[in-house]
């Protein structure tokens, strides 16, 4: 329920963005044009908030993956939470498993934005290619 708590701003802000960019042209036009109002809502609106609603489920696991304070303030001793795990074994004990798990969610970052940048440099080139 805490992390629920702290991750819903981030949720309701960036969901709320996505529903109010939702054009009603294109579900009227849909709606015209004889889709039902499941079809519509399957391939006309969903693809619309799918970006907003993606980064609030991002932010709200990075605002739960962060949160140490609360895991150590709500949870019992018995529950081991992966950032509780890392708090104990950088506090109690010196164990590598801890600098390996750094180092992976280093390497999963920098190949996500490596993935991203590769991405983005595809469809310029591809811009530019079709301008020419």
């Amino acid at each position: 329920m805490a992390h629920t708590l702290l991750a819903l701003p981030y949720v309701l802000i960036t969901v709320s963005a996505a529903l109010a960019t939702v054009d009603l042209r294109q579900e009227q036009a849909s709606r015209s044009l004889g889709a039902s109002l499941w079809q519509t809502i399957r391939w006309v609106i969903l693809p619309q908030i799918v970006p907003g609603v993606a980064t609030g489920a991002v932010f709200a696991f990075i605002v739960s993956w962060d949160e140490i304070v609360v895991t150590l303030f709500i949870a019992s001793r018995a529950v081991y939470t992966l950032p509780r795990k890392m708090w104990d074994g950088i506090n109690e004990q010196v164990d590598p498993t801890i600098a390996a798990a750094a180092t992976v969610l280093f390497l999963v970052t920098l190949v996500a934005i490596g993935w991203q940048i590769a991405r983005q440099a595809r469809r310029s080139a591809l811009a530019a290619r079709a301008e020419a």
